[in-house]
């Protein structure tokens, strides 16, 4: 794993103070994959839970960030978005589509395993468009995946829920897109 050169200190302070929810989340998104490709710098968690965001999972996170060192964005059952009182944002994400792949574990939580990671890319990609989206799956590729492979992912763990037709379309479509501040790790 790409720790140090992935999180900066208080990044990692508050990796470290999420181990408070790894019976209920697993770490993925961005984050999740750079600490396993080692390819950029990820600035924000990503929290997943198969289950509706409880009052349990919310009182733990003002127990854990204090509730007044803490800047709520939303707070649903299905999201709950928070900034830390160090401007770091944090999202626990109620996410319905157990994984395929064994969990990696890790100290302090589980992240998604890199297969069910791209899957997840090729999901998202089309219902919010992120230059960084673009950047991981291009890094997919260099690892060795095929974009046939991540297809294949997907529709496996999404079914019906992902189009084929539309991620492939999405791939080569960029007027959404406007955030494109990326900062690489290493010489990639």
């Amino acid at each position: 794993m790409f720790l140090d050169q992935l999180l900066d200190p208080k990044r990692k302070e508050i990796f470290q103070k999420l181990s408070a929810f790894g019976k209920v989340a697993v770490l993925g998104g961005g984050t999740a994959l750079a600490l396993q490709l080692g390819h950029r710098k990820s600035y924000d968690f990503d929290l997943f839970t198969e289950r509706p965001i409880s009052s349990k999972v919310k009182q733990q996170v003002l127990a854990t960030f204090g509730k007044k060192k803490i800047q709520i964005l939303n707070d649903t059952s299905g999201e709950l978005t928070f900034f830390t009182h160090d401007q770091v944002k944090i999202t626990f994400l109620h996410f319905p589509f157990p994984p395929l792949h064994s969990l990696i574990t890790t100290l302090p939580l589980p992240l998604f395993d890199i297969k069910d990671l791209a899957s997840n890319k090729a999901y998202l990609l089309g219902r919010r468009p992120a230059y960084r989206d673009y950047v991981d799956i291009y890094f997919l590729l260099q690892y060795g995946f095929s974009l046939k492979q991540i297809i294949k992912e997907a529709q496996r763990r999404f079914e019906g829920g992902f189009s084929e037709k539309l991620f492939l379309q999405q791939l080569t479509y960029f007027d959404d897109l406007d955030d494109f501040e990326i900062e690489f790790i290493g010489e990639k």
